[in-house]
C-alpha cells in the first residue's frame, strides 16, 4: 500500500511504456519519514520543472508547451450567446511553478496535488459563430490568454492490480478544478471589417474578463481531467513501485 505513493511523482510526470528505472535526477522519498509529504511536494515540482524538454527513453512529453486536443464548446450570457472553437491549443508555464502541495491516504488510495503556476499562457484558434451584444458574429482569430497565479487542485482514486507478478496501480477516478486571481486576453486577428466595432469588442471581452476566467475555470477541467488521467496511467502501467518510492 505504502508503494501507492507512485501516484504524486507521476501526477507531474507523463507517458511510460516499458519497466526501467527512474532518471537519476528525479526524487525517491521514503514513506518512513516524517517529511515524507514535503519531499513528495517537492519531488513532483522538480520532476515537472524538468519537462520543458522530452525524456524519450521514458516517452515523457515536453510540456513547454503542451498540446492538448480541440474543444468544442457551447458558451453565453445576457449579452453572448455564441458557439466556440478552440483549436491549435498550446498550454505555455507548466513546468514553472511557484508551489505545490502534495498528500496521500493510504487507506483510502487517494492523493491530492495543489500545484500553483506563476502563470499559465493559453495559445489557440478562436472560432466564433453567434451573437456578441447585439451584433452577429462569424470570426476565427488567434487568442492569447494570461493567467495569473493559477492553480490546480488534483484529485486521482486507484486501484492495485497485477501483472507479471508485479503489483502496480492505476487511476479509477480523477478530478481536476482550476482557479487563478485574474486573466488578461490578447486577440491577432479582426472579429469585424470595421475598426471601431473591432476595438469595441476587445474592450467587452476585456471588461467581462471574470465571465471568461469562469468560462476557463469550468471548461478546462472537463477536457483536461481526462488528458491527465490517461498520461497518469500510462506511466503506472509500466513503471513498478519499486522503482518510484524508499521505504
Amino acid at each position: 500500500m505504502k508503494q501507492f505513493v507512485v501516484f504524486t511523482f507521476l501526477s507531474v510526470l507523463v507517458h511510460q511504456y516499458f519497466c526501467v528505472t527512474l532518471p537519476s535526477t528525479f526524487t525517491k522519498c521514503d514513506t518512513r519519514k516524517s517529511d515524507f509529504h514535503q519531499c513528495l511536494s517537492k519531488a513532483i515540482q522538480d520532476a515537472i520543472s524538468q519537462l520543458d524538454k522530452p525524456l524519450e527513453d521514458y516517452r515523457l512529453p515536453n510540456l513547454e508547451p503542451l498540446v492538448s486536443e480541440d474543444l468544442a464548446v457551447e458558451f453565453g450570457d445576457e449579452t453572448t450567446c455564441m458557439k466556440q472553437k478552440f483549436t491549435n491549443f498550446k498550454i505555455h508555464g507548466l513546468t514553472k511553478i511557484n508551489t505545490t502541495k502534495a498528500e496521500v491516504h493510504f487507506e483510502n488510495q487517494f492523493i491530492w496535488i495543489n500545484i500553483t503556476f506563476f502563470e499559465l499562457i493559453f495559445e489557440y484558434n478562436h472560432e466564433m459563430r453567434g451573437k456578441v451584444i447585439v451584433l452577429p458574429i462569424d470570426a476565427s482569430v488567434v487568442e492569447r490568454a494570461t493567467f495569473i497565479n493559477p492553480t490546480f487542485r488534483m484529485r486521482y482514486k486507484f486501484e492495485q492490480f497485477v501483472k507479471q507478478n508485479q503489483r502496480y496501480d492505476r487511476v479509477v477516478d480523477s478530478q481536476l478544478i482550476m482557479e487563478a486571481q485574474n486573466l488578461t486576453l490578447d486577440y491577432g486577428g479582426n472579429f469585424f471589417d470595421s475598426e471601431r466595432l473591432n476595438e469595441e469588442i476587445v474592450a467587452h471581452f476585456n471588461e467581462k474578463w471574470q465571465d471568461v476566467l469562469k468560462f476557463f475555470e469550468d471548461t478546462f477541467p472537463q477536457v483536461y481531467v481526462k488528458v491527465f488521467e490517461k498520461i497518469f496511467n500510462d506511466f503506472l502501467d509500466k513503471v513498478p513501485f519499486r522503482e518510484i518510492l524508499d521505504g
